[in-house]
Parts: C-alpha cells; structure tokens; sequence
C-alpha cells in the first residue's frame, strides 16, 4: 500500500451543523401513482412525477434506507434556494421530505449505510470538500412532528481538499473509501488516488493510484477490503475494470479486454461475482459474443447471458446498457437503449419483459433491486417524453418465478 503524504488528504474534524430558517424537513405532498404497463401488463408504481428531474442515487449502491422505507434521490428543481438538494420519497405512501440545503452539494457522492438510517455525502466548502454524515431518523421524526431543531442532523466528519470525490462503504462499514483526483507536487501531473478513510478512528491511507482517471469505485458489500472501480473515459477505455483487495501492492485488471470488447456498467453481483455489459450498440461490436454478463473475480470464469431477444414491434436492436443483480442472487435486470426492462434468470437464463417505454432522457433508467429482491427501482422519462425524470417501482410478476 502507498503510506506517504497522507496528511494532505484531510483534515479530520468532528462537529454538528446548525441549520437556521432552514428548510430542511420541508414536506412535499405525495405526487404517487401507478399505471399498468400497456405491452407486459405489470403494474408501475408512480413514486415521482413533476416537472422536476429526480435522479436517484447510481445503481451501483444502496436506493433504500436501511429500514426498507424510504428512497434518497436528488434534484435541483425542488429546492426554494436554487441549488441542488438531496430528497427522500417514502414508497408505502409517496411522502416527499427535502434533506438538505444551500451550496455546493456532490452529487455523486451520496451514499447509504445499509445497517442504520445514515446518508454520507459532500459538500463543497471553502477548504475542498466537507464528508457529512446525515442522520436520518430524528430527521424524518421531526420533520414529521412539525418541529424541526436548529442543529444535530449534520456531522462533518473530515474536511477532503480535492473535488471530484466519489465515496463507497465497505461491507463493515468502518471504512469509507474516497477517490481523489489531484496534482502531484513533485511532477505537476494529476494522479488519480483510492483513500480508505477509517470512520471510527478517523485515519486515512492511500490504497490505489492509477495515472488514469478513477470512477464508480465500489467496495465489495458482502467482503472487507476489497473495491472495483473503472478507469473513467466517458466512452470506451482500453481497459475498463479493476479490482484491488487489501494485501495488494497495485490493483488488477478485471475481465482483460480484446479489441473488439466494449465494457461497461459494472456492479457486485454477489460476494465472488461482478455483473457488467459488453456493448453491442454497434454492427462492428457484434461480430464477438455481446450482452450482459457476469465475471466470477476469484476465478475469472465468464458467463454472457447476450442481448435481448427479438419482439414484435419492440425496438431493442442496440442492445442491453445497464445492468444488476438482486439480493437473493436469482434475477439480473438490465435495460436498453430503448428504455425497456427485462429480467434475467440467472440459472435458466430465460428473458423476461418487465416494463417499457422509458425513454432514456433526460437520464438513463438504470434498474436495481430492493433489499428483498422483490421489486426493481428505476427512473424514467416515460410520462413526460423525456423532459423530466421520474421515479418508479415495479413489482416483480410472480409469474415470472414459475
């Protein structure tokens, strides 16, 4: 592991934010509904649906609250002050509860505990960035009573002096990894670093540093000490996943690519197994085995479930884009891009429409799974032909489990 410099990384500090005529804990009425998809028949739980572009957290890491109630998301067309916000929709019955306020949110950053009630996330401050711990049950309890406290929902736990931070938890929960992306002093040149930040002792240690830039980090949930993240292109990379477990002196490539392999999209799938798209967008991809598919990172061993197969009427010929894997280890969804869903089974490797017509604008629908892998979580530009993004839940057929 890299051991050096590393109190340039933070400045570790632990104190609670006062809020003052703050709107923190504002209620929104419910904007729920539901509609039955016109070609699958499944019924869509409406959760959002304004003029307001709700982008949920990336699929990649928990939706939920840890209590299965509640739905984090963010957007900047709510909030009364005009800068992006962070949100919560309560699925059982569409309340709205606004989290935060003011300036200088990271969106990308927001990320849930799954064992409490706690949100972690930064801001921008005037030091680089604040890492805050939100805790969410007195908020919610207090929002809901009508009598909202002055201060003690926020706490920043350490001050990052680079932006462009992504966050992941480790399966313990002790550990928060933070990507950095900084000059290097001695060369000038901008390194692309992975720091482990220890919630409880509040010490940090560079763990991974790469010359390209690092995205999607994701900490194995279910295995101490061990992140997948991607060199970060934007298109294709010429290698696009890697994988560093502690113990390692530099992190590994996953699924080592050929020429005509365009990966992306990857998640956990389970302890031992990374879910991930080979591309097939394009005639010249296709001439390899393309789809979804799912790499076993102790071994190696692949399996390509392909594209979807053809419907009448339904447009899918780009292909799968996104892709992940439930809980319960039995079901993949993965979308296109022509904003269908399907389910996968994984043993029998039977395709299942699930819903259609989301569009794809102004966000993809990115689908994941609840915590009982029972219903899938998407967002979508369905009702408002892509002027804006809602928020939506699908029940999982039971005639799908047949």
């Amino acid at each position: 592991m890299f051991k050096k410099a590393l109190l340039t990384y933070f400045s570790v500090s632990c104190f609670t934010l006062g809020l003052a005529a703050s709107d923190v804990g504002r209620v929104f009425p419910s904007e729920a509904s539901s509609y039955e998809d016109p070609v699958t028949g499944a019924k869509v739980q409406v959760l959002t649906h304004s003029p307001a572009v709700d982008v949920r957290i990336y699929q990649t890491h928990p939706q939920w609250t840890a209590d299965g109630e509640w739905i984090v998301f963010r957007t900047a067309d709510r909030s009364r002050d005009g800068y992006p916000q962070i949100y919560a929709v309560r699925e059982s019955d569409g309340t709205l509860v606004q989290l935060t306020e003011g300036p200088g949110l990271s969106y990308r950053s927001l990320r849930l505990s799954r064992k409490e009630n706690i949100l972690y996330f930064l801001r921008d401050s005037d030091d680089g960035q604040d890492f805050i711990k939100l805790d969410l049950d007195p908020l919610f309890a207090d929002s809901a009573a009508g009598q909202m406290r002055e201060e003690g929902y926020e706490t920043i736990l350490a001050t990052f002096p680079y932006s462009r931070g992504m966050l992941t938890l480790d399966s313990s929960e002790r550990i928060m990894y933070y990507s950095v992306e900084h000059p290097e002093a001695e060369s000038g040149e901008t390194v692309n670093t992975i720091v482990a930040f220890d919630l409880e002792e509040g010490t940090h240690e560079e763990v991974v540093r790469k010359p390209f830039r690092i995205g999607h980090i994701q900490a194995n949930p279910h295995r101490d000490g061990e992140i997948l993240f991607c060199h970060e292109t934007g298109g294709d990379a010429p290698q696009r996943m890697w994988i560093w477990r502690e113990g390692m002196e530099s992190a590994e490539p996953l699924f080592v690519e050929e020429e005509l392999d365009w990966v992306t999209h990857e998640a956990w799938a389970d302890e031992d197994h990374v879910v991930f798209n080979l591309m097939g967008h394009t005639p010249r991809l296709r001439q390899r085995p393309t789809g979804i598919a799912l790499i076993n990172v102790r071994t190696n061993k692949v399996r390509i479930f392909g594209q979807p197969e053809p419907i009448s009427g339904l447009q899918n010929n780009m292909g799968f884009w996104h892709c992940n894997v439930s809980p319960d280890g039995r079901w993949i969804a993965g979308d296109t891009f022509s904003g269908n869903v399907y389910l996968i089974d994984i043993e029998t490797q039977a395709q299942h429409l699930l819903t259609t017509g989301h569009v794809m604008r102004p966000d993809h629908a990115h689908p994941s799974f609840s915590s009982d892998s029972r219903r899938v979580f998407i967002q979508s530009g369905r009702l408002s032909d892509g002027e804006s993004l809602d928020l939506m839940v699908v029940e999982i057929p039971e005639a799908f489990k047949e």
